[in-house]
């Protein structure tokens, strides 16, 4: 086994300088863990009087379901953050140069300094019981004559918040604002009026604010990421007592991230675009002519709750894990959404980790985007997405150590091991870099490299295109390529040669 060193997200607390787009970390470690309920039940025990009578019994068990899971729940805080809200208060400028320049500006000036706060530092017996109220009036719209179970509920409307925001009020406003006959439309027909009344938002890769915020704020910008995006819909449904959710996903064929919303009807979500229309016929892997199809090796779900199968949840030795893995309260929910497999794999190791991972390549790193448990050298990645190269590995500190060759789970749910095969060679010819657009093509005079794995990336050459197609001599069978421009350009693809075919993934 070679040890390389893999670009993991750290394990972190917040960020120390600002970072935007839909490239942003998602899974923050969760520093805040205090396991004392009884803390925050006698904190809060004026809601609990409040709720104590018999008919306040369904009441109850909600405020147990919060204050159950408030020991995680978190927020940020900045001096520096407070004095750009004052600017974006006072001015209407939402350009994004603007908006990047301005904190840029600020952040010269007074730091980036970001402090972790705990949501109950915030949280009163007033905006307890405010909360829970406003949410179980929404809880009796019925959505074309169905009611929502009170377990979806908790998990669905119930929150005060949907990810790591500064809490605030928001519902009883957020009712007035997007009013709709509750007696008559569908479910689906309310979320989608909902979407056409929200103030018109522009998603963008170049600009997010820094940090997880609510509403209010995010619909004054009127511009930020598709994280973002998803908010400015889901706060609006869930006032009104829509089940919707924000859901995620790394793809395993090319860099970034996306995020999109989901109506949860009868178990099962029904994706759409944050803003857009035609609910449940989104599709996440969208895409166009001549552009190559966007593959989710995983899916996740923002949830309110602590989920005990996260591996943030698992892992009781505090063993060094990934940080967009160490979310507590991330729910797969891969298996909703597309076909997927189990994953086996035995290995010949001493390491003494308790987890092994499952990589995909970002056009440039193999990321971390699962986990299974190592039982005497053997371990089992559960619902996988298929059709996408993996290769497993463990993580010691900051270092990867890679137990195992690369492998295709193809659409079957086969495994497809890929050994590069030295005694058996051939010469690869190459027109483009990325199967994407016209951009990608060999360009004339640029200087290519194409690698192929075996315990690391191995060179086979590299040369300057003098035509639109190059070729590479002595590549191995059976293995794994990466093609490389080393004078210009950030979109690169691994790929496999099999019966005179080039075959991206």
């Amino acid at each position: 086994m070679k040890v390389v060193k893999l670009y993991f997200f750290l394990i972190i607390v917040i960020m120390g300088l600002f970072m935007f787009s839909c490239n942003k970390p998602v899974g923050k470690s969760n520093k805040l863990q205090i396991d004392n309920t009884a803390y925050y039940k006698k904190k809060y025990n004026l809601t609990y009087v409040h709720y104590k009578s018999p008919k306040h019994s369904l009441k109850l068990k909600a405020l147990d379901f919060i204050i159950k899971n408030l020991p995680y729940q978190y927020h940020y805080s900045s001096s520096t953050l407070a004095k750009y809200d004052s600017v974006l208060l006072a001015n209407q400028n939402r350009e994004e140069d603007y908006l990047k320049n301005t904190l840029d500006s600020l952040t010269i000036i007074y730091g980036s300094n970001i402090n972790l706060v705990s949501d109950d530092r915030r949280i009163t017996n007033a905006y307890l019981i405010n909360n829970i109220d406003a949410a179980f009036k929404s809880w009796e719209y019925k959505w074309g004559g169905t009611k929502l179970s009170f377990t979806d509920f908790c998990e669905y409307i119930l929150p005060y918040k949907l990810e790591n925001e500064k809490p605030e009020y928001w519902r009883d406003i957020l009712i007035n604002q997007f009013q709709i006959d509750t007696t008559s439309v569908s479910l689906f027909n309310a979320s989608d009026s909902i979407n056409k009344k929200i103030k018109p938002f522009t998603v963008t890769m170049s600009y997010d604010y820094p940090i997880d915020i609510g509403y209010k704020l995010i619909n004054l910008l009127g511009t930020g990421s598709c994280a973002s995006s998803t908010k400015l819909v889901a706060y609006p449904m869930r006032a009104l007592g829509i089940p919707v959710v924000i859901d995620y996903a790394f793809w395993g064929n090319r860099s970034l991230k996306h995020f999109w919303n989901a109506v949860i009807y009868k178990n099962k979500p029904y994706p759409f675009d944050a803003l857009e229309s035609k609910i449940g016929f989104y599709k996440i892997q969208f895409t166009s002519i001549d552009k190559i199809k966007r593959k989710p090796p995983k899916i996740y779900r923002k949830m309110f709750s602590v989920q005990q199968n996260s591996l943030a949840y698992q892992n009781l030795t505090k063993e060094v894990i990934p940080n967009n893995l160490t979310n507590l309260r991330v729910k797969d929910v891969t298996a909703e959404y597309i076909p997927v497999s189990n994953v086996s794999l035995t290995y010949n190791t001493s390491c003494k980790n308790k987890f092994s991972y499952l990589c995909t390549f970002n056009n440039h790193d193999w990321i971390p985007i699962w986990w299974g448990k190592n039982i005497n050298d053997k371990v089992e990645f559960k619902n996988m997405g298929r059709d996408m190269v993996y290769l497993p590995c463990l993580l010691a500190n900051s270092t990867a150590t890679y137990i195992g060759n690369p492998f295709i789970l193809n659409v079957l749910g086969e495994t497809v091991e890929l050994k590069a095969n030295l005694n058996l060679t051939t010469t690869i010819p190459i027109n483009k870099k990325y199967p994407d657009d016209l951009s990608n093509e060999i360009e004339i005079g640029d200087e290519y490299e194409l690698l192929y794995w075996q315990d690391g990336w191995q060179s086979l050459g590299k040369q300057i295109a003098a035509k639109k197609t190059i070729y590479f001599k002595n590549a191995p069978d059976n293995a794994l390529f990466w093609i490389r421009d080393l004078t210009k350009g950030k979109q690169e693809r691994i790929f496999t040669y099999k019966n005179n075919k080039v075959q991206w993934w």
